[in-house]
């Protein structure tokens, strides 16, 4: 993975599901060649069946690294996002960073980056009432810092019918729509890109798979109301670029950003 990542080349990369590792392991976690560790965040505990629990990690984790040659840190912080309450031991987090581009602008404003993995997948997509408003929530935590760009795996859909397209054959929708809460749940799929876009934020338009599991759920966001705009082509890498799904379950969302 760290290979591949080092290959594409990004001023910036957010990663999902990152592994948080024991000290004396530190060895095994991501080290991308060309690039540095700015902020990350613990979220929920790894589950001592995972492959990496055995060579040392003990955490989920979501990070923002920077390319060396490009890109300077100038201040980071983490947050937990989620409504104990509600999520019990199943904590999100958000990593933010406020990075400068090297050789940019005289006036080169930071420019704030966060890196964000909303509450979903089966376990708790099962139990969609329970965690209904949990969604909406945590984005609403993350905006809270006002970032320029959000990245990251919102476990969202752009709209009801990339929702209804991807889920036919996924239990919860199944066992949604059996004891006709079809409706309920669909909303439930939208949480976080609603909240986003509510908040005037504007989304890379992806609609292509980025999970293996179907369906569109990893975003980019730029804020609305600074000198930031998406270039006009983007890719989801994927296939024999990224393994098929053999490196992870979830494809690479890359975009060009031009500062204004």
């Amino acid at each position: 993975i760290a290979e591949t990542l080092a290959q594409v080349g990004a001023d910036v990369i957010g990663t999902n599901e990152d592994i948080e590792f024991n000290e004396s392991s530190q060895d095994n976690a991501l080290s991308i060649p060309g690039y540095t560790k700015v902020a990350a965040c613990r979220g929920e505990a790894l589950w001592d069946s995972e492959m990496a629990y055995a060579l040392g990690g003990r955490w989920l984790q979501n990070a923002i690294y920077i390319r060396d040659e490009t890109v300077t840190k100038v201040h980071s912080f983490s947050k937990n996002i989620s409504d104990a309450q509600v999520v019990g031991e199943y904590v999100r987090c958000t990593a933010i960073a406020d990075l400068q581009i090297k050789g940019g602008k005289k006036r080169n404003l930071p420019i704030r980056v966060a890196a964000a993995h909303l509450t979903g997948g089966q376990y708790v997509d099962h139990r969609f009432l329970t965690f209904e408003g949990e969604k909406g929530y945590e984005m609403r935590q993350v905006l809270l810092d006002r970032p320029d760009v959000l990245m990251g795996d919102l476990n969202s859909y752009p709209d009801t019918e990339r929702a209804e397209q991807c889920q036919q054959a996924y239990d919860p929708y199944i066992d949604a729509k059996d004891a006709g809460q079809l409706d309920q749940y669909l909303g439930w799929t939208l949480k976080g890109t609603q909240e986003a876009e509510r908040a005037g934020y504007v989304r890379l338009q992806n609609f292509e798979n980025t999970s293996a599991y179907g369906g569109a759920v990893d975003h980019i966001y730029l804020r609305p109301d600074v000198s930031l705009k998406f270039s006009k082509s983007f890719e989801v890498l994927g296939g024999n670029i990224v393994g098929n799904f053999e490196q992870s379950d979830h494809n690479l969302v890359m975009a060009g950003v031009i500062v204004l």
